[in-house]
């Protein structure tokens, strides 16, 4: 895994077994004391090995220790089903719905956790 950092933003990427290929990735912003999970994304044939779960956990742990943060949120299309599932496993809960919050008119679903 690697991180691409700025001072208020860190990009994680991973690749699986010694490949060249990129597994996943994902993208944080720090402000105020707050990590937003911007985008988390892994490779179909991937998904399901671990490696979103390790990806997030990964920006979560640097959200808290480098940056400080005390708490994390994220937006999620609401007919995200895995995507919600591997956020409430990570300690997420559910928060207000934001309709017609993504280009394609679907609701967002907030998500937030203390770290």
């Amino acid at each position: 895994m690697t991180d691409m950092r700025s001072k208020t933003s860190v990009l994680y990427t991973a690749a699986g077994d010694g490949e060249q290929t990129l597994s996943g990735y994902c993208f944080a912003r720090h402000r105020a004391g707050d990590a937003h999970i911007v985008a988390l994304g892994v490779r179909p044939d991937r998904i399901r090995l671990g490696v979103g779960s390790a990806l997030l956990s990964a920006a979560l742990q640097n959200a808290k220790t480098t940056h400080r943060c005390g708490s994390a949120s994220l937006l999620v299309s609401v007919n995200g089903g895995p995507a919600i599932a591997l956020y409430e496993r990570a300690g997420f809960t559910k928060g207000a719905r934001k309709p017609s919050y993504f280009a394609n008119g679907e609701d967002a679903l907030e998500m937030t956790k203390g770290l």
